[in-house]
Parts: C-alpha cells; structure tokens; sequence
C-alpha cells in the first residue's frame, strides 16, 4: 500500500514522510476516484497513467481510461487525496508524473484553483492536477548506481542519464540514446530517490 501523501509504498508502518500509516490508502478506494495508477511491474513497465477507479475485484481495481481499462493492484495506484491536495501549495517539492508516463522532481510555482502548475528541475513546465503529483519527502544525495541524473550530453543538451559506475566523484552515465561518458561530479545535478522506480 502507498502513502497518499508522498507515493511511497509503506513498510513497517513507516515511509519517508514519516506519516506511516496515518496516510496509507484505506483499504477500498472508492469506485469514481481519480488516480495514477501504473499498468503492470517489471523492467519494461516503468509507465504510469492516470484514469478512474471503475470497479473492484478481490486485490484489483478497474481503472478505467480515456482508451481502455486496465486492472491493477493496490501498489500500483496513488488515489486523489485531499490530505496531500492541502500540501500542495506554491514552494512544494514534488515527484509529478510527465507526459511519458515517468515521474520527475519539481516545484510547484503557481496555482489556479485545484490545479498546479509544475517546474520540474530540467526546466520543462505545465499545469497538472493533484492525482498527478506526490509530496516529495527526501532530497538528493551522492548518485549511485542506477540513480537518474541531469547532466550535459555530449551533443550539449542537458539531459536525464543513468549513472552506470563511480570511480571517487567521476560517474560513468548512460542517455536513453545509448551514448556514455565519464562525467565530474560538479557536472551533474542528482534526482531525489524516486518513490516509483522502486517496486
């Protein structure tokens, strides 16, 4: 199960957020319920959407899309809350899901009612809704193998890579188009832990 709050599936009654179970999905989300909600686990399923809770059946929920309906389980969903919508205000630290269907760091800048606009730290920016953002409830450290970072590609363009291997504070990174480099480590800005990269 996920905190409401900061995304992150609660183990030991604990999360980042320090909220634990205080902020654990109730055990049926209510079928009319917004969400972001990932279709399936596994290395080529990073993905995440948002739709509605359309059904329930044991463990699974129905959420259904503009397209489709897909079903999934209770650690592959982050409902709408009001308890993290009063959280969201200008100045907050937030995971927000982007157009591709992967979570990234930003800041909430403005709002217009319920809805919020994101600056995520690679520059990018658009309005979102409140299902479609997470708390965020730890920052970043030294990058370790497999962490998302910011750094210059060699065409010059800053882009996201996967550090691959550290020797002191020289990273080895891989873009998504496949080019590595050895990258210092004042060269690169380092994504906090990301609450959806993790099971």
């Amino acid at each position: 199960m996920r905190c409401v709050k900061c995304g992150w599936i609660i183990e030991d009654n604990r999360c980042p957020c320090s909220k634990g179970r205080e902020n654990a999905l109730k055990p049926l989300v209510p079928i009319g319920t917004r969400v972001a909600f990932r279709y399936g686990r596994g290395p080529s399923m990073p993905f995440w959407s948002t739709g509605e809770v359309a059904g329930l059946q044991g463990r699974l929920y129905q959420i259904k899309t503009r397209n489709d309906a897909f079903w999934c389980e209770l650690d592959d969903l982050v409902p709408e809350s009001a308890d993290r919508d009063d959280l969201l205000r200008e100045g907050t630290r937030v995971w927000a899901l982007w157009i591709d269907g992967r979570w990234f760091p930003g800041i909430i800048d403005a709002e217009e009612g319920r809805i919020r606009h994101v600056v995520w730290d690679d520059g990018d920016a658009m309005w979102l809704e409140p299902h479609q953002m997470v708390v965020m409830a730890t920052e970043s450290g030294v990058p370790k193998e497999g962490n998302v970072v910011l750094t210059r590609h060699p065409d010059g363009d800053m882009q996201p890579a996967r550090v691959e291997a550290r020797e002191g504070m020289r990273f080895r990174v891989i873009f998504r188009d496949g080019e590595e480099q050895w990258v210092p480590g004042d060269d690169i800005t380092t994504f906090p832990p990301n609450p959806f990269d993790h099971a």
